[in-house]
């Protein structure tokens, strides 16, 4: 009876130093498999994606995993964004639209599937955060849509005629199209300066 006792006292002993020295990352990132899965719920959430293009025999994609991803501060940061894994072996289509040529790759994307930040190689968890705070700053939610108005209102008058007319400007850096009235400026979205010719 007192070997019984003691092998309980034991296994509970271990359970419980276990407990105490695992990592509070042990929940980790919630991850959903496959772009096209991952796309759909950044949009349906209205959430930035991040996506991590990684392989099986990619040893910096499995330090990533490792040190990085385990990181509270990552994992506080990464509840703002839907985490996708892609599996380079499986999805080449998408590596090839995303003109990857080498992995570990994050590719920070908004709900519409447009580039928000694209990240190469191995960081560490405080490069890497301070990435994702980069992303998620580029980020704008979408407005909430408003329901249909029932009561028609009067027209408003046409808006006075300017000689300028409006420049519709295509971002380099981002992608963003927006219309100026002025031939220079920065993107609304990025900042990245533009210069029409």
């Amino acid at each position: 009876m007192k070997a019984i006792i003691r092998n309980i006292f034991g296994v509970t002993a271990v359970l419980i130093i276990m407990a105490a020295i695992a990592p509070a990352s042990m929940a980790g990132i919630t991850w959903v498999k496959g772009y096209d899965a991952g796309m759909r719920k950044a949009k349906s959430e209205g959430k930035p994606a991040m996506l991590d293009f990684t392989a099986k025999w990619c040893g910096w994609c499995v330090k990533l995993d490792k040190d990085t991803f385990t990181d509270p501060a990552v994992q506080r940061l990464a509840k703002s964004f839907v985490c996708v894994k892609v599996d380079l072996d499986k999805e080449k289509a998408k590596a090839q639209e995303w003109s990857i040529r080498g992995i570990p790759l994050i590719l920070f994307l908004d709900p519409d599937g447009k580039l928000i930040a694209r990240l190469s190689g191995y960081k560490g968890p405080v490069p890497f955060a301070r990435e994702m705070s980069k992303a998620l700053a580029k980020h704008t939610p979408r407005p909430a849509q408003k329901p249909p108005e029932r009561v028609k209102k009067p027209a408003a008058p046409p808006p006075p005629k300017s000689e300028a007319t409006p420049i519709f400007v295509e971002c380099s850096k981002c992608g963003n199209i927006f219309n100026s009235a002025s031939p220079k400026g920065e993107c609304p979205r990025c900042g990245a300066p533009y210069e029409v010719k």
